[in-house]
């Protein structure tokens, strides 16, 4: 017999404490070692003098000057700047950059004046692509945050193809999946507009048929001159009920609840065909992660307003989930 404990039970053996060993050890390890100020360039690099190569030691550790410290820190400042997309703060410090350049190296003269020209217009292009790049990324990111799959997935497929096949599809299943959550949604909130409508006009009804109600009861004074008010037979009476309850407004309102009912059939009919599709190209996917996500992702249809349901449902259909997967796409896409 084997008995297994996955953290129902407190371990015999304290594994907190040695994780957090191996973190401070590895953490220790990280501020002792010195970097090679060309590792942080805006270009990927292997061999002795790559990040990889950092934990294995296979490289001689040099210290670096005052300038070339700067040099790193202004490298970090600016992978920070691309990665979460802010192109016209990262042009501001290049153009920074270049200038303080420019100021502490001599003008080249020369032969070498060629040389230089080639090197700034190769870093002008080399500007121009990276701005570019952060552009068209946060497209992506603003897509998927705005709930806009489609829109995302058809960048995706023109700028970055091969993020489509990471981890063998994974990112282009979660991004179906979202889509299919969106189209639920979609169909959750024209419900919601529909119950709204009916609620206001009945509640308009009702005043109606109140002050219909007290007009016909309206007490008279007797003693009061002149003729008597007009009081309508029971069939008048009835007409009266029936030209105010289709009066102009609710006319108006009768249209446009019937263009929501119009929007309902289209976005369910939808959901529902896409849902199917979905159904179709992964139930059988034998990945657990894969697996666990399409069930949850379906899990929603349940929920008459999934928004509202609240515990994991609200986990799947929130901003929060939509947050997540754009980052998860911006990772994917800067780690091709």
């Amino acid at each position: 017999m084997i008995r297994a404990n996955f953290g129902q039970e407190p371990f015999k053996y304290d594994i907190d404490y040695h994780v957090q060993q191996q973190l401070n050890a590895t953490w220790s390890k990280i501020l002792g070692t010195s970097l090679d100020s060309t590792l942080l360039r805006l270009f990927r690099k292997t061999g002795p003098a790559s990040i990889a190569s950092i934990t294995n030691d296979t490289f001689e550790k040099t210290s670096i000057s005052e300038e070339e410290s700067k040099l790193v820190l202004n490298q970090l400042v600016m992978t920070y700047l691309i990665h979460h997309g802010y192109a016209k703060t990262a042009r501001a410090l290049e153009t920074q950059q270049e200038a303080n350049e420019k100021a502490i190296t001599s003008v080249p003269s020369g032969p070498d004046i060629d040389d230089h020209d080639v090197e700034m217009r190769h870093s002008a292009n080399k500007s121009d692509l990276i701005e570019s790049d952060i552009e068209c990324r946060t497209n992506i990111v603003n897509h998927v945050l705005g709930g806009k799959i489609d829109p995302a997935i058809e960048a995706v497929q023109k700028h970055y193809p091969k993020v489509l096949e990471t981890e063998d599809h994974l990112i282009f299943f979660k991004l179906r999946c979202r889509k299919f959550v969106e189209l639920i949604l979609e169909t959750s909130e024209i419900k919601k507009k529909m119950k709204a409508l009916r609620e206001k006009v009945d509640r308009r009804k009702d005043r109606e048929e109140t002050w219909i109600d007290d007009e016909m009861n309206m007490d008279i004074d007797d003693d009061a001159s002149g003729p008597l008010p007009y009081r309508p037979s029971s069939n008048e009476s009835s007409s009266i009920m029936t030209s105010t309850s289709y009066s102009a407004p609710d006319g108006e309102d009768v249209g446009e609840y019937q263009d929501l009912v119009v929007q309902y059939e289209t976005a369910l009919n939808e959901a529902i065909n896409y849902g199917q599709t979905l159904s179709k190209n992964y139930q059988s996917d034998p990945r657990p992660e894969l697996q666990q996500l399409f069930k949850k992702t379906f899990g929603i249809v349940a929920w008459e307003d999934p928004l509202e349901a609240g515990g994991s449902i609200a986990d799947i259909v929130g901003h929060n989930s939509r947050v997540a997967l754009a980052h998860e796409v911006n990772q994917a896409i800067l780690s091709k």
